[in-house]
C-alpha cells in the first residue's frame, strides 16, 4: 500500500493577521513563528505513520523546510532525507513565495535547527532560477504541466519503495 501524506506548513509571520497584508506579502521567505515550530513538534508526536515514513518531499522555502525538520524528526534520525522539490511550489507570486539561495537556506537551518545532519537534506532537484515564480498570473497550462511532473514524481517514488521493501510506503509531502 502507498499513501501520501499532504502536509501544510505551519504557522509562518506572514499568515498572521496582525500584521497588514502588505507587510505580509512583503516578507522574504519567511519562517517559522514561534506558535508554528509548536505546531511542527505536535505534529511529531501525533503523526502515526512515523516510524513507517520512506520519503518527505518539501518545497525549498524557510517555512515548508523547517516543518518537515522539526516535525518529521523522528523519521529524519532514522536516516529519512527530505528532498527539496520546486515542483511543490505555491502559487502567489509575492515575496514571501520566493525562495532564498539554497546555500544560504541551508547553512541557515543547520545553525538554528539543533541536531540537524548535514546530509540530512537532498537539495539535488533545485536547479538555478527554482526561487523565482515565473508562472505569472494564473496560467493553467504551467500549473499543470507542474502538476504531472509532481504526480509523476510520487508515482515513481511509490512505486520503487513497494519493489524495494514488503512493507507500506509512507510518502510525506510538505508544501503549502
Amino acid at each position: 500500500k502507498i499513501t501520501i501524506h499532504l502536509v501544510r506548513h505551519a504557522e509562518g509571520p506572514h499568515n498572521l493577521r496582525s500584521i497588514p497584508e502588505k507587510e505580509r506579502i512583503a516578507m522574504l521567505d519567511p519562517g517559522l513563528t514561534p506558535y508554528g515550530i509548536s505546531q511542527s513538534k505536535l505534529l511529531a508526536q501525533r503523526f502515526h505513520a512515523m516510524d513507517k515514513v520512506t520519503h518527505i518531499l518539501a518545497f525549498p522555502l524557510r517555512r515548508t523546510l523547517l516543518t518537515g525538520l522539526v516535525a518529521f524528526k523522528p523519521a529524519i534520525n532514522r536516516g529519512i532525507q527530505v528532498i527539496l522539490v520546486p515542483d511543490l511550489r505555491e502559487c502567489g507570486l509575492g515575496p514571501c513565495n520566493t525562495g532564498s539561495n539554497i546555500p544560504d537556506l541551508l547553512e541557515e537551518v543547520f545553525k538554528s535547527e539543533e541536531g540537524v545532519r548535514m546530509d540530512c537534506i537532498d537539495a539535488t532537484h533545485c536547479y538555478s532560477g527554482w526561487e523565482h515564480n515565473t508562472e505569472s498570473g494564473y496560467d493553467n497550462d504551467l500549473r499543470r504541466q507542474r502538476a504531472d511532473r509532481m504526480r509523476s514524481m510520487l508515482f515513481h517514488l511509490g512505486k520503487i519503495a513497494a519493489e524495494e521493501s514488503s512493507d507500506d510506503v509512507e510518502i510525506v509531502v510538505v508544501t503549502h
